[in-house]
């Protein structure tokens, strides 16, 4: 280590402040590499809103979901704020085709999801992130599909 002279307080702790300035920068900077989809965040959350004539639907998901052997994780809810029913698909862009993975047909306001079975239809390697799209149809109170309908991207990690 280098020697500084005993009144150099302040040189000491400026070099101090920079190492873990430099080293806090770097952590981000490859933690937030674009393109890098092997590790999304799993601490945000995202929330949307969708406004059609005074008609609201919002909804609270995660950005990606995980392909396991015979079930999908996931975090999708209809909070009980919104006034619309879901009909929510989860897709994946496998080889430039886009393939249904689940599906639920009925998420009213209030309701949430975290886990779907999966019954594979496409051989999807263990360890790849696809590109995915949350696809939601919004139905009124009457059972009705709105016009207006929604995607999400996301990423779906197979494990």
């Amino acid at each position: 280590m280098a020697k500084f002279p005993k009144h150099s307080t302040i040189l000491k702790f400026a070099a101090v402040f920079i190492g873990v300035a430099a080293f806090t920068f770097l952590g981000i900077f490859l933690a937030t590499r674009p393109g890098d989809q092997s590790s999304p965040s799993v601490s945000k959350d995202s929330e949307t809103i969708v406004k059609d004539d005074d008609q609201t639907a919002s909804m609270r998901y995660k950005s990606f979901v995980t392909v396991q052997p015979s079930e999908i994780s996931l975090f999708f809810e209809n909070p009980s704020t919104s006034r619309k029913t879901i009909r929510l698909e989860i897709t994946a862009n496998i080889n430039g085709e886009t393939t249904t993975l689940a599906q639920v047909d009925h998420l009213s306001p209030g309701e949430k999801i975290e886990t779907l079975q999966y019954f594979p239809s496409q051989n999807l390697e263990p360890g790849a992130v696809y590109p995915g799209k949350f696809i939601l149809h919004f139905y009124d109170e009457s059972g009705k599909e709105e016009i207006v309908n929604s995607t999400i991207d996301i990423s779906v990690i197979v494990k």
